[in-house]
């Protein structure tokens, strides 16, 4: 089972606390989940953390636990810095199991597939 890590700040006071999100994620991991996820968005309302740079963090923090973003907006960056980041991750945190990209552009939204491995 998994968990959604809040990353988005308190509407009401605009602060987002990276602490409670690496809490969170160690606790989730002590009591058992099999892994903790960001949300990734590049535009929202609302401030909000950086999912590349949560997962960093959570991954320093944690040590079995599954860690990726819930959904990876691909098309909304640049495709270079994405597959640097990507690939430093998955090696420094022992590697991303639930990152997922989309069949595309023939099958339905939300359609995906596992990446092949990074080893």
């Amino acid at each position: 089972m998994g968990l959604m890590l809040a990353t988005v700040a308190d509407p009401d006071t605009g602060a987002v606390n990276p602490t409670r999100v690496i809490e969170t994620a160690v606790q989730a991991e002590e009591s058992g989940y099999d892994g903790v996820y960001v949300g990734d968005h590049l535009l929202h309302p609302h401030a909000m953390l950086e999912s590349m740079v949560t997962l960093a963090a959570v991954a320093a923090s944690t040590r079995r636990i599954s860690l990726g973003p819930c959904v990876m907006l691909f098309a909304l960056r640049d495709p270079l810095v994405l597959a640097k980041q990507l690939g430093r991750f998955s090696r420094g945190s022992g590697g991303f199991r639930r990152l997922r990209r989309p069949w595309w552009p023939t099958a339905p939204a939300g359609a995906a597939r596992p990446l092949p491995s990074a080893a």
